[in-house]
């Protein structure tokens, strides 16, 4: 132990503190610490891998799904066309029998309503809704006015009068707003 000789200006007092060499670890510490670092530098190099690994996959799981939605919006409408296919088809005979039968108005008439049947109930199978609004009170959600007229009497204020153009729904979402006309009670 050494003792050195410490000064403190304000009070001249002489202190003595304890100086020890720094203590060596024995040859056996000091490779017992070169081998944990080893280890820790092996586990490191085996998560850098596996964290390489990882995010290949996911680069590769990204471009997969990527590739997946584009195929899937552009055959997503596959299916329903190729339903619609043999009412195409009706529509096309329906045409043709206009065009050669001279009682073209009652066949024509019966073909066309047919093919409209088979096309709602088509795409009614699809999720496909009529969106309600002639003499309901007028909701922005479903409805898109397009005119206003004085609301006629018993007719409440903001009632759908005129259907302009059918709105419809695919399953809960709005593909279409209806194109209403809206009552509105003129105050004097």
């Amino acid at each position: 132990m050494f003792l050195r000789k410490k000064d403190d200006k304000n009070s001249q007092v002489e202190e003595k503190e304890a100086i020890t060499p720094e203590v060596m670890p024995p040859e056996e510490e000091l490779q017992e610490e070169v081998d944990i670092l080893e280890e820790f530098a092996e586990k490191l190099k085996i998560a850098e891998a596996r964290t390489m690994r990882l995010q290949a996959d996911f680069d590769n799981f990204r471009r997969r799904s990527a590739r997946e939605k584009e195929e899937l919006s552009e055959y997503a409408a596959q299916k329903l066309i190729t339903q619609m296919l043999p009412i195409i088809d009706d529509f096309e005979r329906a045409i043709e029998a206009a065009e050669t039968d001279s009682q073209y108005e009652e066949s024509y008439l019966a073909g066309v309503e047919l093919i409209y049947r088979q096309l709602i109930n088509l795409l009614t199978n699809e999720g496909l809704q009529e969106i309600e609004a002639l003499n309901l009170p007028f909701d922005p959600n479903f409805h898109e006015a397009v005119t206003t007229c004085p609301a006629p009497e018993g007719v409440e204020d903001n009632t759908v009068t005129m259907v302009l153009r059918k709105g419809y729904m695919l399953k809960e979402k709005v593909i279409r707003a209806s194109m209403v006309q809206v009552a509105h009670i003129i105050k004097n």
